[in-house]
């Protein structure tokens, strides 16, 4: 009792769990003890099952490929390989072929007969996996899938490389720059032995010159980042291309609006003559009037308002004197009656 910790003195007191709570979990302990006993059942049922289906599974496996020629009947010999891309699955089905024909092989003697027929790069590259093994490498397979699987992981990956890295070579920017960064991207993870400053010099190449000169100046360490500055510089882009269209479109609206007025006088002048050729001869408006009045003054050789001949104006006329003249004994003779008539009165 000595070595027991003292209680905190003010530690508060634990409420006891009620028993309801207690039952309840009881319960739930016990359906989950006789879940996990069902399952338990279950998988041991199920291990048995497959136990009895494998024998005739591998049975109706064996009556399927394994079907041999008649008697008489000679199965032809695999074709040769010699390392092509193409050919690798043909050479593959043609040792199935072969196998299948012939008779039951093992999975050693399937390795050994389908590497007789290897020639050119796929023996070299056959001899090289043999020599590995004998000196502590990679071991050889062991199965026919396994050779199977290596062949094709050997081959048909390098020709992929190779096929990808000519389409790297050819592609280049056309349309916009997350096209081109979408199908630079499917075809560089195709490329396992390429590294990361190749995959940014040859993305670079396939850019337009804008772009690739945008990119260029900021250096870029990833393709990563080259890629999203070449996004940036065309985000970019086609906002100033809007914002230019937007600064065009308002000039042309003013220069429309500030003419607008001149245009609609003259298309009503127009629509007015118009309806006076259609007329004819019915009555003209105040402003045809005027106008043709106008028309006829000009028509009208003027008259000199001095001495009311045409021909000159007034400036010129030949008898400004004589009418200057006129017009002086006029008017004397005028004052004169005046004056004799008022004589007469007195």
């Amino acid at each position: 009792m000595a070595d027991q910790p003292a209680a905190a003195p003010n530690a508060p007191a634990v409420p006891p769990m009620p028993a309801e709570w207690i039952q309840i979990f009881q319960g739930f302990q016990g359906q989950l003890e006789q879940l996990q006993l069902q399952n338990a059942a279950l998988h041991q049922g199920l291990t048995g099952l497959h136990a009895a289906i494998a024998p005739a599974q591998q049975a109706a496996q064996q009556v399927a490929v394994a079907v041999p020629l008649p008697h008489g009947v000679k199965a032809n010999k695999p074709l040769t390989y010699s390392g092509g891309s193409k050919d690798a699955d043909m050479f593959l089905f043609s040792c199935e072929q072969y196998f299948d024909a012939s008779g039951n092989f093992n999975e050693q003697q399937k390795i050994a007969v389908a590497a007789t027929y290897l020639k050119g790069s796929a023996l070299d590259w056959w001899r090289v996996r043999k020599l590995a093994a004998t000196e502590g490498g990679d071991p050889l397979p062991t199965t026919w899938q396994e050779f199977v699987l290596a062949i094709r992981n050997r081959f048909a990956r390098i020709a992929e490389e190779e096929f990808a890295r000519g389409q790297l070579r050819l592609l280049s920017q056309h349309t916009a720059v997350s096209a081109y960064n979408k199908v630079f991207n499917s075809v560089v993870l195709k490329i396992s032995s390429m590294d990361e400053q190749s995959k940014l010099d040859q993305y670079l190449l396939g850019l337009k010159d804008k772009p690739r000169r945008y990119v260029r100046e900021r250096r870029p360490a990833t393709l990563e980042l080259a890629m999203a500055l070449a996004e940036q510089f065309e985000t970019g882009e086609q906002q100033d291309k809007l914002f230019a269209q937007s600064v065009r479109s308002r000039a042309s609206n003013k220069a429309f609006n500030s003419g607008r007025d001149d245009m609609e006088v003259d298309t009503a002048r127009m629509q007015a003559r118009q309806q006076v050729s259609a007329s004819g001869s019915g009555k003209k408006g105040k402003f045809d009037k005027k106008r043709s009045n106008r028309k006829n003054d000009r028509q009208t050789p003027r008259k000199c308002w001095c001495c009311d001949e045409s021909g000159h104006l007034a400036r010129d006329c030949p008898n400004r004197g004589n009418k200057q003249k006129a017009k002086a004994n006029a008017a004397q003779g005028s004052e004169s009656d005046t004056s004799g008539s008022g004589n007469q009165e007195n």
